[in-house]
């Protein structure tokens, strides 16, 4: 009974709240408004809200919406006769704004606020007013707004559109469908020409009819000719009839012959001047008929190169076969100009610099074509022109080749079309390469946006599926532990999206890699570069390490085959001339010895390195056969040390007596410094001139101034006969 009594309380308490006429709201409200904005006080207007009762809470808003309208255009726009700030505005929208969060307003006031604003104000205001609709984007963003604000801020957007010129106020135009671009989703049904629609309003206006032609005026020249000629003609026959009346009659029979011959050559005269105007008429005529072909010539480009602009703004019609002639015919046309018409490349170069800083530089805009003829070939030897009409081409090339999910049965190329428009796309790439400034990176350019071009093609053609991945709803916590029971039974569990796992390991200070065996090495370090600097990376031996057993088996004293000796193999020596490179000073050491295989060069290293190493590889003295301790016996039966040794002081006794005479033909062998063959030019014989020479060049080649070396040299130069019997 208590339960009852406290509902019937409540029940009758909401009853007794008055209902408020709608004017008695709208007065408090507006003046509340007047008060609380000048002092940007939301909780003034809300406190107001609060004060007045009434039962319908939509009614207060819809006063309070009626409120706020009615004091922007009243107060702060007529009052101040169109002369209202921006700040006074912007500060307005905000403080309607913070109303709607608030919930003291409908959550579409803010956007009415600016409707009405460019409702009221003249286009050029607009301008400067609409970028308070880009500062407060995130705002409109936001969830509280968006759904509710989104088809009003695309009426606003689209009524400036249609009040604006796209030929004068082009910029603004950009402005406003660039935030529309950006502000809608790309899945947006409004901002999407779903059915592949063309804009066939869009034509462009050129002359249709040629120019007629002016009659040629009468020359003065050859009508004064004429009449002249038409003078002395009739002043010389009546010339000649005083003078036959003044003569005797008995005279008249002798001049009758002389007067037949003076008229055949007055005819004669007569018909010579006849042929010559004929000729000047003839020439006059021919050069007349030049200048009317050209013109026609140069008529009909320019009537078939705008042409173009009506297939390029309804391409469908090339499926049509006498369109397609036509599109063929013209198309043939402009790329054979283009092709005769080379654009210099130096011509920019020699353009002279713009000094005008970038604050004074206004940059012109055409948003139309200008489509005089007296322009054509100005605009046809420009790189830009040249390049749009290209890239039309390849656009108009690419729809007619790819399927569109709104093409009809029809609308299909044969086989012939299609080679034809592959030969044209080559065409126009080879163009667009041979327009500069940088025409091979225009043309990688255009493939690359042509490529992006399909894949939004294939997108619209599948719908325009959303583009954001829904996230899965949280799960209560019970829900959870059994889903995730159930995820371990199952194989198939979701995985989580790779950008959740990655932004929240970052917090952390981990990289995910999308692979847990690169994620686990490339977190092992936390500054993955000083780590690859530590001594634990390097990896390459010390040449001892790797060199010792090699070098052992060298000892003849150890009697290893050379079969089983590491240097005859050639992975071994393949990781010995990397290990070399890096580590041994007598890799790069410069010799004149000629090395014909990898086991020879190696094993003259290792014997370097022994030195170094101080490890004994020579054989035992006492040994059977003809070599004691690693020397070698001559003809003459006296040891001669190996081929693989530095010459001794003996042999380069021998070797500068065999040689005096042909010790300059050494010189370009060895490679000495000018001054030093110079000094040893100033010494003595021959002989020793050549001692000298070979010294210097022991002494520079040190352990690589051999028996071999020499002998190689001297092959070279076809003097080996000379030492024959020396090693």
């Amino acid at each position: 009974m208590a339960a009852s009594t406290e509902v019937e309380g409540s029940a009758a308490a909401i009853n007794d709240v008055p209902t408020l006429p709608f004017a008695q709201m709208t007065s408090q409200f507006m003046q509340s408004v007047k008060d609380n904005f000048a002092a940007n006080n939301i909780q003034g207007l809300e406190k107001t809200n609060e004060l007045l009762l009434s039962k319908d809470k939509e009614n207060k808003k819809l006063a309070l919406d009626q409120c706020l309208r009615e004091y922007q255009a009243r107060e702060l726009i007529i009052a101040t006769k169109n002369k209202v700030e921006f700040d006074v505005i912007q500060k307005y929208v905000r403080f309607v704004v913070q109303a709607a969060q608030r919930e003291l307003c409908t959550v579409s006031t803010p956007m009415n606020i600016l409707g009405d604003v460019f409702d009221l104000l003249p286009l050029a205001k607009c301008e400067i007013f609409f970028k308070i609709v880009e500062l407060e984007v995130a705002t409109w963003k936001s969830p509280a707004f968006y759904s509710s604000i989104k088809n009003h801020l695309l009426r606003i957007c689209n009524d400036l559109l249609r009040r604006l010129s796209r030929t004068q106020n082009t910029v603004f135009c950009g402005r406003i469908l660039l935030f529309l671009a950006k502000f809608f989703p790309f899945s947006e049904r409004s901002g999407l020409n779903v059915i592949s629609e063309f804009n066939l309003d869009n034509h462009t206006a050129y002359t249709k009819e040629p120019p007629k032609s002016e009659k040629p005026k009468d020359d003065p020249k050859t009508d004064s000719a004429e009449q002249t000629s038409e003078d002395k003609s009739e002043k010389n026959d009546t010339d000649d009839k005083a003078k036959e009346s003044a003569k005797p009659a008995e005279d008249k029979t002798d001049t009758d012959d002389d007067k037949t011959e003076k008229k055949s050559d007055k005819v004669e005269e007569m018909e010579i001047e006849l042929i010559v105007e004929e000729k000047e008429k003839m020439e006059v005529e021919k050069k007349e008929d030049e200048k009317e072909s050209k013109a026609e010539r140069e008529f009909k480009l320019y009537s078939n190169f705008w042409q173009l602009q009506d297939f390029f703004r309804d391409p469908a019609q090339c499926y049509d076969k006498t369109q397609w002639d036509t599109f063929c015919n013209i198309t043939a046309e402009i790329f054979t100009t283009f092709t005769k018409k080379k654009l210099d490349s130096r011509a920019a170069k020699k353009e002279p610099q713009m000094k005008e800083t970038a604050d004074e530089f206004v940059e012109e805009y055409f948003p139309k074509y200008l489509t005089n003829q007296n322009l054509l070939n100005l605009q046809l030897n420009d790189s830009n022109f040249r390049r749009y009409v290209l890239m039309q081409y390849l656009i108009v090339f690419q729809y007619l080749q790819t399927s569109v999910k709104f093409k009809t049965e029809a609308q299909v190329l044969s086989t012939d079309q299609g080679k034809w428009i592959d030969e044209q796309r080559k065409k126009s790439f080879k163009l667009l390469d041979e327009t500069p400034p940088n025409g091979k990176a225009f043309s990688t350019s255009a493939k690359s946006i042509l490529k992006r071009e399909l894949i939004w093609i294939r997108w619209k053609n599948e719908g325009c599926p959303s583009l954001v991945i829904p996230s899965p709803p949280p799960a209560e916590n019970g829900e959870a532990e059994k889903e995730e029971g159930a995820g371990k039974a199952k194989l198939g569990k979701r995985k989580a999206p790779l950008g959740d796992v990655m932004r929240a390991e970052a917090k952390y200070g981990k990289i995910n890699l999308g692979n847990k065996g690169l994620t686990k090495l490339w977190n092992i370090n936390p500054d993955n570069l000083e780590a690859c600097k530590e001594q634990e990376r390097n990896f390459l031996p010390s040449l001892l390490d790797f060199f010792g057993e090699p070098i052992n088996e060298l000892n003849p004293h150890n009697g290893i085959e050379d079969t089983y000796k590491q240097v005859n193999k050639g992975e071994w020596g393949w990781r010995a001339l990397r290990l070399m490179s890096r580590r041994s000073n007598h890799f790069f050491l410069v010799g004149n010895s000629h090395i014909s295989k990898l086991p020879e060069y190696l094993t003259i290293m290792m014997k370097k390195m022994a030195a170094d190493f101080e490890i004994n590889i020579e054989a035992p003295s006492g040994g059977d056969g003809d070599e004691s301790n690693g020397m070698e016996t001559n003809g003459n039966g006296a040891e001669a040390p190996s081929s693989s040794l530095k010459l001794t002081e003996g042999q380069v006794s021998v070797l500068a007596g065999k040689l005096a005479d042909n010790w300059e033909k050494l010189v370009p062998k060895f490679g000495l410094p000018e001054e030093k063959v110079e000094e040893i030019k100033g010494s003595g014989t021959n002989e020793e001139k050549c001692i000298n020479l070979l010294k210097a060049w022991i002494a520079v080649e040190e352990d690589g101034a051999s028996p071999d070396e020499i002998t190689y040299i001297l092959g070279s130069l076809k003097l080996s006969q000379l030492i024959e019997g020396v090693f």
